[in-house]
């Protein structure tokens, strides 16, 4: 059971938005015992994202999560203004949170583009990636955060290999800054992914997800509507 706080008061919910087990006890958000406090949604600028703070009151431990709206109007407009609480400090401190999340990944691929020995990676095969059709999807703001420091990563080395990775679930995300010859711009992102646990199993719902990680709303539909052709990155 969760439970969102508002002007010092506990609203309990039957159902959780989304599914959440506590890395600290294992409490599970849907239980009936065990409750959970909700923070401020804070929208991510270049992905259809949020990340919201979510605390354990049974053991108190805080998650971060980031959660995919696939369409950010149509939530913005559901969840209401009143959801969005930009002059709370919570949002500015989860805010910072993940930007220096972002730059941790991102100086670690840095460090193993310089030491050239494999391919820079990033393992974040624990995450769990099946997603469910009756509640938002919500994963760790490390997801996120990975694959931005990614595409920063290898975005500052046009033409330069091996390509970067991100380890999600069973998913392997593969990212290249290639040449385009005869193209209008000089280089592009070129993603690619599989799945090492289930070769070619990739559903829908998996694969829009995992572009949205990597990809800005303006370029995601572009990717989907012209499948197999590069994407320019901004």
């Amino acid at each position: 059971m969760s439970e969102t706080r508002e002007h010092g008061e506990a609203e309990p919910t039957a159902t959780a938005p989304f599914h959440l087990t506590c890395t600290g006890c294992g409490a599970d958000i849907d239980a009936p015992d065990r409750y959970f406090t909700l923070g401020p949604m804070v929208l991510v600028p270049h992905a259809h994202h949020v990340l919201i703070p979510v605390r354990c009151l049974t053991c108190e431990t805080d998650h971060d999560l980031v959660i995919w709206t696939m369409d950010r109007q149509r939530f913005i407009s559901e969840a209401g203004p009143e959801a969005f609480q930009v002059n709370d400090p919570q949002v500015t401190a989860v805010m910072e949170r993940y930007k220096d999340l972002v730059q941790k990944y991102r100086r670690e691929l840095d460090a193993q583009y310089e030491q050239l020995e494999g391919w820079p990676e990033v393992d974040l095969s624990a995450v769990d990636v099946e997603i469910l059709t009756d509640r938002f999807f919500a994963q760790p703001m490390a997801v996120l955060a990975a694959a931005r420091g990614l595409r920063q990563a290898v975005a500052q080395r046009p033409g330069v290999q091996p390509p970067g990775i991100v380890r999600l679930g069973s998913y392997k995300w593969i990212l290249s800054f290639d040449e385009t010859p005869q193209a209008p711009y000089p280089y592009a992102l070129h993603p690619s992914v599989g799945n090492d646990v289930i070769p070619g199993h990739l559903p829908n719902p998996e694969l829009h997800w995992l572009q949205s990680l990597f990809f800005t709303p303006g370029e995601v539909p572009f990717l989907l509507s012209e499948p197999g052709r590069r994407v320019l990155a901004l």
